[in-house]
C-alpha cells in the first residue's frame, strides 16, 4: 500500500517556456516527456520518490540527477536534486 503523497512534494521548471511552473507530485506515478523522445517516469514509494528512465532514443542525452546519468537504475529524488531530460532542467523539492 502506498503512503500519503507527501505535503510539499513537487518539481518546479527551471528553464524554458515552462520556467517556474510547479508541478505537485500528488499521484502514485507521474510520466514526464513525449513518447518517441525521452521518457520518465516517477514514483512514489513507501520511502520516497523514485525516478526511471522509460525511453531514451538513440541519439538524446541521457537523462540525468545532479549531473549523473539515470540509466536502468532506478533513483531516489531527494530535496532540491536537478533533473534534466533533454534540455529542459527541473528541481525537486520534497520534505524530509
Amino acid at each position: 500500500m502506498l503512503p500519503p503523497p507527501l505535503e510539499h512534494a513537487k518539481l518546479q521548471i527551471l528553464n524554458g517556456t515552462g520556467a517556474g511552473k510547479e508541478l505537485p507530485l500528488t499521484k502514485p506515478s507521474v510520466k514526464l516527456g513525449k513518447d518517441g523522445s525521452e521518457v520518465v517516469q516517477i514514483n512514489r514509494r513507501p520511502d520516497g520518490h523514485f525516478i526511471v528512465c522509460l525511453d531514451q532514443p538513440k541519439g538524446s542525452a541521457p537523462s540525468r540527477v545532479n549531473g549523473k546519468d539515470i540509466g536502468a537504475r532506478s533513483v531516489k529524488l531527494d530535496n532540491h536534486d536537478i533533473i534534466e531530460i533533454n534540455r529542459l532542467k527541473i528541481e525537486s523539492f520534497h520534505a524530509s
